[in-house]
């Protein structure tokens, strides 16, 4: 094994594990979550914030097609059951932070996690 040889592999697992640190570090620092905007056929249904619901309640939707039933748990939320032919929306899994979104295309149902509600866009000083 060359130096050349020695200084590819070195560098290579040097930068796997930048990598592996700066991906986890952002992850942690991903806001929670806290409202949930349901909407069905393009219109908000309800706002929730997820705090305040027991775990284990289930939210039914009307859609286009059917009835979606949602979940909320230790402040996720998720579809578990859709009248949608390949329940991609089912298999989405749980969502928990600010900005991620679940979707039933099909029964035109939409779920979307936000952060706190503010009346202002930002605010500098």
């Amino acid at each position: 094994m060359t130096k050349a040889d020695k200084f590819i592999i070195y560098g290579t697992l040097f930068l796997a594990l930048l990598t592996l640190v700066f991906s986890f570090g952002w992850l942690k620092t991903r806001s929670q979550g806290e409202i949930v905007v349901i909407k069905a056929k393009g219109q908000p249904q309800q706002e929730i914030r997820l705090n305040e619901i027991q775990n284990g309640q289930e939210i039914k939707v009307q859609g286009l097609i059917g009835t979606s039933v949602l979940k909320i748990e230790d402040e996720e939320i998720r579809f578990i059951d859709s009248p949608c032919r390949d329940k991609i929306c089912v298999r989405r899994g749980w969502i928990q932070h600010h900005g991620e979104a679940a979707v039933c295309v099909p029964n035109q149902v939409s779920v979307e996690i936000i952060g706190k509600r503010s009346d202002l866009d930002d605010v500098t000083r």
